[in-house]
């Protein structure tokens, strides 16, 4: 077995074939991952790979990257290099420390069953949980730089502790709204897209960042779906539209000229807008809730309001669902 620290392969190297043994031996599954950021699965059935199916592949993936299938890791993954040791702190050193090719990290952990959550209290700290991946050393990204050790290598691997037990926040339960199950993934990536957006200078880059996105699901998008949500979402991004991030919710001129004079339907559609614009979700408006929020007492009134959009042809009422089969659902309508 060769241990290797801070050396990255490259292209030509036989990087996945040379390093793919070594996290198989201690009980890892690997598989090809590449493109243009150097982290989009190659293949398709990944998640069905166990610690020796990368016996099989052909010698077409021997120059590809090396992905780590999160069965039984979980990782932190810290963009800004400043939360290094903040993080240590929150969830306990570890013997297997590694830099990201952008200068961030990666702190290794065994797993207990932790889900994949991203922007961990708002700050720029993911963990890659159960059933996702991540890229491990000595991977390279093509623009420049690689994954390398900074502290440990893959002998420590049986020794990796799990994070500390209230290291993470409760998982956020967001009652006001509530989504139905038709187009969850496709949301969840549109939303995503617009956050990503922000940081990307082309349509092309937003496209490999999705797609590695994508393949985190438990069923993967169609390559063509995700490239038409891509499409999407930077067409909101070049056209000023993309409001991801600011404390600015966006009200088109055509919609505010509808509802002058009806101040109860304006709250409601500057509401669904900041929680449904853009999208193709179906969701439940819980009217108890969302009073309050927008400075209505009575939901006679809320009622009124809802009828109101769906005259005007800003909201669709789409029939009736959830466990009851009674709640209505509703859709966001564009002009």
């Amino acid at each position: 077995m060769s241990v290797y620290s801070n050396s990255g392969g490259g292209f030509g190297s036989h990087l996945f074939f040379s390093h793919a043994p070594d996290y198989a031996e201690y009980g890892l599954t690997v598989f090809p991952v590449g493109g243009e950021n150097g982290k989009i699965p190659q293949i398709k059935n990944w998640r069905k790979f166990g610690p020796r199916t990368w016996e099989k592949l052909p010698s077409k993936y021997e120059n590809d990257n090396i992905g780590i299938v999160n069965k039984t890791l979980t990782i932190i993954d810290i963009d800004d290099p400043k939360l290094f040791h903040r993080c240590l702190n929150r969830f306990g050193d570890t013997p297997i420390k590694i830099q990201t090719p952008g200068g961030g990290f990666h702190l290794w952990y065994k797993s207990n069953g932790e889900a994949r959550r991203i922007g961990i209290n708002g700050q720029a700290v993911d963990l890659l949980g159960k059933g996702g991946f991540a890229v491990a050393p000595p991977s390279i990204k093509p623009a420049g730089g690689c994954y390398s050790f900074i502290e440990g290598d893959v002998t420590d691997i049986p020794n990796l502790p799990t994070i500390k037990a209230d290291a993470l926040p409760d998982p956020i339960n967001n009652t006001t709204t509530k989504q139905g199950k038709s187009g969850t993934r496709n949301n969840s990536l549109f939303k995503f897209c617009l956050k990503a957006a922000r940081g990307v200078k082309s349509e092309n880059e937003l496209a490999e960042i999705a797609l590695t996105e994508s393949a985190e699901f438990n069923q993967p998008l169609d390559v063509e779906e995700v490239y038409k949500i891509v499409q999407s979402a930077w067409d909101y991004e070049i056209s000023g539209k993309n409001l991801t991030g600011r404390n600015t919710i966006l009200i088109e001129t055509e919609i505010f000229e509808k509802l002058v004079g009806q101040p109860e339907a304006f709250y409601l559609m500057t509401f669904l807008t900041k929680n449904h614009a853009g999208l193709r979700d179906i969701f439940f408006i819980d009217q108890e809730k969302v009073c309050p929020l927008i400075g209505i007492k009575d939901p006679k009134t809320i009622r009124k309001a809802i009828q109101n959009l769906i005259d005007k042809r800003l909201l669709q009422y789409v029939g009736k669902g959830g466990i009851s089969g009674k709640s209505k659902q509703y859709r966001m309508m564009t002009l």
